[in-house]
């Protein structure tokens, strides 16, 4: 008896919407490229899966190209250099000739060190280190520091720059939700119907008539798909990793270092 192939599974919901538009283009080029008649569909059931696949593409390309996102790329380089200019200062004044300067400098860039090189983390995570850098900046013994050289509009600009960067991620987040949460959903709802109803229907073509098509057809989408399901996992793996990163430094007693979810394939 021939064994008959099938095309695997995937739980396309639990994609995000950059992974499941790459996906999408992947899965109507392939449909495309070997055409309707081939996979026992309609032209126009691929036609109408492309033409919603650019409607979602358009509508993650808006929820980047936001208004907060322009403004968050400014606050981000101003507390970049404000961050950097308190750090070089400092260090620079290490070897003032005033006593007192050089003193309150070489105290204060123990203090400063090991933020060097912040502005490299990613945008979240510098928010955070910012405010860790600030905290330790005001603290009562370093405060005195601060003044005798001569930094404290500097820092209280940080402070301000830091918090509105905050506020904008924010903003953003709420921005996105409001105008893509419905919108891409329902896109993604139709989507997904269209694809269950032209993979089933290919499936069932090539276990009544199987044609070569159909069989490259299956091939080639259980390679996506499996390609897909890498690149999940490295995803979800990495994001548990700079979780449980940030948990361990902030001495987060409720993390969970032995969840394995991103070692499973929840997308099955």
């Amino acid at each position: 008896m021939k064994e008959l192939a099938k095309i695997s599974t995937i739980a396309l919901t639990h994609l995000n919407n950059a992974e499941y538009t790459s996906f999408g283009s992947r899965f109507i080029n392939l449909a495309l490229s070997l055409g309707a008649e081939e996979l026992g569909v309609e032209a126009a059931d691929l036609t109408q899966y492309n033409d919603l696949l650019t409607k979602l593409n358009d509508l993650v390309a808006q929820s980047r190209a936001s208004v907060e996102t322009l403004k968050m790329i400014e606050i981000d380089n101003e507390r970049n250099q404000l961050g950097q200019y308190i750090i070089m200062n400092v260090r620079k004044q290490t070897d003032f000739s005033t006593e007192a300067i050089a003193q309150a400098a070489t105290a204060l860039y123990v203090v400063l060190k090991p933020y060097v090189g912040f502005y490299r983390l990613p945008k979240q995570q510098k928010t955070a280190t910012i405010n860790g850098m600030l905290t330790d900046l005001m603290k009562e013994e370093n405060a005195p520091h601060v003044t005798t050289l001569g930094l404290t509009a500097v820092v209280e600009q940080l402070q301000l720059t830091n918090a509105q960067y905050t506020v904008l991620t924010d903003q953003r987040a709420a921005t996105r939700a409001a105008s893509a949460g419905d919108n891409s959903t329902s896109l993604r709802a139709e989507m997904d119907a269209l694809y269950e109803y032209i993979t089933s229907v290919a499936s069932a073509k090539n276990i009544i008539t199987p044609t070569e098509s159909t069989s490259s057809f299956i091939a080639t989408l259980n390679t996506i798909i499996l390609e897909v399901k890498t690149s999940y996992n490295q995803r979800m793996a990495q994001t548990k990793s700079q979780s449980s990163s940030g948990s361990s430094s902030e001495g987060d007693s409720n993390s969970d270092s032995t969840d394995d979810t991103a070692n499973q394939y929840p997308i099955e």
